[in-house]
């Protein structure tokens, strides 16, 4: 897509990019600066988004890719209340990791495959993309979906229904 075409989708896409960074962020200045940060980057990198992507979905992706990698994001996060996995890990690491290492394991081929690259070998998005052949967006989403799967096994609620995403 070329960025001015993703640009004419904007103003219909941001309310559900600024709600999605509010929930993020917790702060309305804060899901602001996400949405124009995503925005530009939208702008940047409008080439890669594959025709049968959903520009909401890639949006949102980077939305929360740029949350992710803020800093002052970082900050926040830390001072939210742990999730249950990080009080498991806390009580007892070696059990926690032994979980997180299974849960790993039993991603489908194209999550692990990306969760190793990215989190246990450092690799950016765009190497993933070029090692696995794939879009960036489909590492970003692949990624994202793994996360929530681990999360999800190592905190014992491995039988709710996988959030839409």
């Amino acid at each position: 897509m070329n960025p001015a075409g993703l640009g004419r989708m904007f103003p219909e896409l941001l309310p559900r990019l600024w709600e999605h960074a509010l929930r993020l962020s917790r702060d309305p200045r804060d899901a602001e600066e996400l949405v124009q940060q995503a925005c530009a980057r939208a702008l940047e990198t409008a080439h890669e988004l594959m025709a049968d992507t959903s520009p909401l979905n890639w949006m949102l992706s980077l939305v929360h890719s740029m949350w992710i990698s803020d800093p002052r994001a970082r900050d926040i996060r830390g001072a939210i209340a742990m999730k249950p996995c990080e009080r498991a890990a806390a009580a007892d690491p070696a059990a926690m990791l032994e979980r997180v290492v299974t849960a790993v394991d039993e991603l489908p081929d194209g999550e692990r495959a990306v969760v190793l690259l990215v989190d246990a070998e450092k690799r950016d998005h765009h190497e993933a993309a070029k090692i696995l052949d794939v879009p960036v967006a489909t590492v970003r989403s692949r990624l994202w979906h793994a996360r929530q799967t681990v999360e999800r096994r190592c905190s014992g609620r491995e039988h709710e229904d996988a959030p839409a995403g």
